[in-house]
């Protein structure tokens, strides 16, 4: 069920939200919704150069490494 949230801005932030809204057609609360969306997609994954320094990095890899073979094990608990 969708949830009501105030959210308070300073007037000149207000008014780049709005514009910027206008500019896409959408309400503010879409604008924001959308773009909120968007940045937690966004920071869910793991870009490139990121991805790319990790392909060197021994400790990240045999912690990885570990990691599955726990999982081939079963060992491993899900938290909800």
């Amino acid at each position: 069920m969708p949830k009501t949230v105030t959210l308070r801005l300073p007037d000149k932030t207000y008014k780049q939200v709005k514009t910027a809204a206008i500019s896409e057609n959408r309400s503010i609360s879409n604008y924001i919704e959308t773009h909120l969306m968007a940045h937690l997609f966004e920071s869910a994954f793991v870009d490139d150069l990121e991805m790319a320094s990790y392909v060197h990095d021994v400790k990240f890899k045999k912690t990885v490494d570990a990691a599955l073979s726990d999982i081939k094990k079963k060992k491993f608990k899900i938290v909800t």
